[in-house]
């Protein structure tokens, strides 16, 4: 999951732009196992009203590139699907809190849509906030959500 901004002032219209990116990658290094994967990732790709691509994908050994089953999302209708999915079913892991914080960009944006008012700079420096603090930049980790997990 990511946040992706264009700053309004590095925008070529004078308006600045936020977009919501979920991304599912399934790689292998050869091409036989890559191809068993087709069909869970195109039937992903048909729940998330998306699209399964082929995809290059740098490792960081030795490998080089290999290729990928990558499904992707950006729109509002797909990340609505998204949301509804992961409400009932959160993950298990620290993208939980990631997806938290993409969650309430969510909010802001497609819910709120308070991007659209008069106060965007404050709107795209609270995004902004979320994103500094996703994936590889969190440095604050609440396992509170992990207390009930397995309560019913």
């Amino acid at each position: 999951m990511s946040i992706n901004i264009t700053w309004p002032e590095k925008a070529k219209n004078g308006y600045g732009q936020i977009r919501l990116t979920f991304e599912l990658v399934q790689s292998k290094i050869d091409s036989e196992h890559l191809e068993k994967y087709k069909s869970i990732m195109n039937t992903i790709s048909i729940f998330l009203e998306s699209k399964l691509e082929i995809h290059n994908v740098s490792k960081f050994d030795r490998i080089g590139k290999q290729k990928a089953w990558r499904v992707r999302i950006t729109n509002k209708e797909s990340a609505t699907v998204l949301v509804n999915y992961f409400d009932n079913f959160p993950i298990f892991s620290s993208k939980y809190m990631n997806y938290q914080d993409w969650r309430k960009a969510y909010d802001i944006l497609i819910i709120r849509k308070e991007h659209l008012g008069k106060n965007k700079l404050n709107i795209y420096n609270n995004v902004k906030y979320l994103k500094d603090n996703m994936n590889k930049k969190r440095f604050l980790f609440n396992w509170d959500h992990l207390d009930n997990f397995y309560k019913q």
